[in-house]
């Protein structure tokens, strides 16, 4: 009874988030149709559907790599499970996930008129794709990945959780990356890194997709939405070129190629999806992409427990916000620039 009560809770939360999005989504439209004017997209309707589909389900699949649905801790074995001669592996995260994947695919379909039918398939598919670890051992390694996926939202350390990500596809595959041989050209060494943070190429083909997918009927919120995203994926492409103390002067330009290059991909959707003939479009993404790449790239953590009184009834950590936010004020108003000059091209 207590677990269905968790459940129920965890449910209700995720449902309330879910709706609060929506209805922001909602009135963020309008609003900004009025501001700016209508941003038009070359992207097809016929096209919406299929993209969807192809970034709900790459969202499924990374989810399932870094947050397996069905998982179960040593501690939580150890002294709840095994006295209990019980072996569960569906617990109050795994419908937190349903519930957050179903509010994602409703939020994109909701454009379209089809926000129950892309919200039905986002769910049975993430259900399909978690239902794969029975054994016990499969149940715990499935729980350790799971804590190392959360360590993002208990540890604030970037650099620590990353090299958490990144050792964990090493684990996952160790045959593939122990046999790798040293190596002291940059290029080659930035390669292997991306490689290993195997999140950031699922995480282009989602925020492409669904971006996109949301093209022909919310332009001004694709458009908004692409740049934020792709803007903060920014700094993961290029934290692999990164080298610390061992870096040089090399290493350094290495650094600004890779960040402009990831910049000029977003230049050029824009200027193929959403028609940004507008040099200021493109110069504003290109220098939103670059800083918010470079400046949360660098070592960031959180070492103050300080709280103050937001005044709304609860306390809020300025040293939190600081870490999680970093420079997404930038972001914000290049992506709100880059908008402007859009919808006036």
């Amino acid at each position: 009874m207590g677990k269905l009560i968790d459940a129920l809770y965890y449910l209700v939360v995720t449902a309330l988030i879910g709706g609060f999005v929506v209805q922001g989504a909602l009135k963020l439209t309008p609003t900004l149709e009025h501001t700016f004017g209508t941003a038009a997209a070359r992207v097809p309707d016929s096209w919406a559907f299929p993209l969807a589909i192809i970034g709900l389900l790459t969202l499924n699949l990374l989810l399932e790599r870094i947050l397996p649905l069905r998982a179960l801790s040593e501690a939580h074995w150890v002294y709840t499970a095994r006295p209990a001669r019980r072996m569960p592996g569906f617990d109050g995260l795994s419908w937190v996930q349903l519930g957050l994947v179903g509010a994602v695919a409703a939020l994109v379909g909701m454009g379209q008129g089809m926000w129950w039918q892309y919200a039905v398939i986002a769910v049975l598919s993430r259900f399909m794709m978690g239902m794969r670890n029975w054994t016990l051992a499969q149940l715990l390694a499935a729980g350790v990945t799971r804590s190392v996926g959360l360590g993002g939202l208990s540890v604030q350390d970037s650099e620590l959780v990353s090299q958490a990500f990144a050792q964990c596809a090493i684990t996952n595959n160790p045959k593939v990356w122990l046999a790798v041989r040293p190596a002291g050209n940059p290029w080659l060494l930035v390669a292997r890194r991306y490689g290993r943070r195997f999140y950031l190429p699922l995480l282009v083909v989602i925020i492409v997709c669904l971006s996109l997918s949301m093209a022909p009927t919310w332009p001004q919120v694709a458009a908004v939405v692409f740049l934020l995203a792709w803007s903060i994926l920014g700094a993961g492409v290029a934290r692999c070129a990164r080298f610390g103390m061992w870096g040089s002067p090399e290493t350094a330009r290495v650094l600004w190629v890779v960040v402009a290059g990831h910049a000029l991909v977003a230049a050029m959707i824009l200027w193929v999806t959403w028609r940004a003939v507008n040099p200021a479009a493109l110069v504003a993404t290109v220098v939103m992409v670059v800083y918010v790449g470079v400046v949360r790239s660098r070592p960031r953590a959180a070492t103050s427990a300080e709280v103050v009184d937001s005044g709304l009834g609860a306390m809020v950590s300025p040293d939190l916000i600081g870490y999680y936010g970093k420079g997404l004020v930038v972001a914000l108003v290049g992506a709100v620039i880059t908008l402007a000059a859009i919808s006036g091209s």
